[in-house]
């Protein structure tokens, strides 16, 4: 008999956690609730507003509060925000500045996103055309004051704002050659001083605008600067600074909207950025907020919550409310968890830890775990002598299991 009771426990040990056999048999408990599982713990690198991101947002409180005091203020500064991949740069930067990929216009605060995985073609571009993507999209901002704002562009206006700006931005027409073509032929003047540099135009027109229309403060915010290449980066936020430097007041009568630019990136891109000799002497290495990822228990919380609150007020037009059991939904809650508590329990914020910070990993392995059953179930005794029954699932991890899950995950 206890020959017995030790092959029986070999059999559950074999079937139930081994690295081996899991891999390719998966037992099955994961199939039963895969659909539940893959939907919690699958985060969309591309985020759009055809997601859950917005509901499935877990602020960092410090960097949130940050972020929002930046996108008001009127002292036109710029912020790198760093941190490790799957950090929540991305999160953090979209959730207070848009998930649009075009400019925006909202209570006077007009917003310019450059989010990277977004641009298309080749990273190999010339400074022209950097130039030129950029001034496109100041071109639309400036499109999208006029259809939202009750004003009138006169270009004689426009040239007599824009001289103060002349000898740092169009310094090859004196002083006197701007002002006899000012009174002469306007449309000359504006002509020239565009084919001189366009971007330094499209920025003073864009400043001229904003001044008109009364808007406080412009926000240019480049996310996922890692989509480039390296060279690419260092180019376009070069570029991106010098085009701010073109809006800057420089006397009492070019006065305006603030202009702030809000970069995120990882610390190596950061590190290049504060090297290229072409970004010196516009503070680039001045404020810089490190992000450190959210709590992965509230993460996961709030995301199945949001799913059982949809069931319950019955959200036709979502997956959640057609397709989801809650009495499943609830159990799955249960065992992920624990599971995310007992790692915590054993080495605090190992889970995030083991993954280099990066959320997407730390989901992928919690998906891993629980396919593969690294983490035990446990069994007792049943009356009846010599069997065993399976108890409702309870988790127990260790780091052992957790490393095995880990070498085991295919990110």
């Amino acid at each position: 008999q206890a020959s017995k009771d030790a092959n029986m426990r070999k059999s559950i040990t074999r079937s139930h956690g081994s690295p081996t056999s899991s891999r390719h048999e998966p037992p099955k408990f994961f199939p039963e609730y895969s659909e539940y599982i893959n939907y919690i713990c699958t985060t969309d690198h591309k985020i759009s507003s055809n997601t859950d991101f917005y509901d499935w947002y877990v602020p960092n409180i410090d960097i949130q509060t940050f972020l929002n005091s930046v996108k008001s203020t009127r002292n036109g500064t710029i912020i790198y925000l760093t941190g490790l991949k799957g950090s929540g740069k991305t999160t953090h930067l979209r959730y207070v500045f848009g998930l649009s990929v075009e400019p925006s216009l909202n209570d006077g605060i007009l917003v310019i996103p450059f989010y990277m995985d977004n641009f298309t073609g080749s990273s190999h571009q010339s400074g022209s055309e950097i130039n030129g993507r950029i001034q496109r999209s100041i071109n639309t901002a400036c499109n999208l004051i006029y259809k939202n704002s009750d004003i009138k562009y006169s270009i004689q206006d426009f040239l007599v704002y824009s001289r103060s700006s002349r000898p740092s931005i169009f310094p090859e027409i004196s002083d006197e050659t701007y002002a006899i073509l000012l009174e002469r032929d306007p449309q000359h003047l504006s002509d020239n001083i565009k084919s001189i540099n366009p971007l330094g135009y499209a920025a003073l027109k864009l400043k001229y605008y904003a001044k008109i229309a009364n808007i406080k403060t412009i926000n240019v915010v480049a996310d996922d600067l890692e989509s480039h290449i390296t060279d690419y980066i260092t180019d376009f936020i070069s570029s991106l600074l010098r085009t701010r430097n073109c809006t800057l007041n420089v006397y009492p009568e070019a006065s305006g909207a603030a202009v702030n630019l809000i970069v995120s990136c990882r610390p190596g891109t950061y590190s290049a950025i504060t090297r290229d000799e072409r970004c010196n002497g516009f503070g680039v290495g001045d404020q810089r907020e490190l992000l450190m990822p959210p709590s992965i228990r509230d993460l996961i919380e709030k995301r199945i919550n949001t799913c059982i609150e949809r069931i319950n007020n019955d959200t036709k037009d979502h997956p959640c409310s057609k397709e989801f059991d809650l009495n499943k939904l609830i159990f799955i809650r249960s065992i992920i968890i624990e599971l995310i508590d007992k790692l915590n329990y054993r080495v605090d914020s190992m889970l995030i830890g083991i993954c280099n910070y990066d959320i997407r990993n730390v989901l992928t392995l919690i998906k891993q775990m629980l396919f593969g059953e690294h983490w035990i179930i446990k069994y007792v005794a049943s009356t009846v002598g010599g069997a065993y029954g399976k108890e409702v699932p309870s988790p127990y991890i260790t780091e052992v299991t957790a490393v095995r899950s880990f070498t085991l995950c295919e990110f």
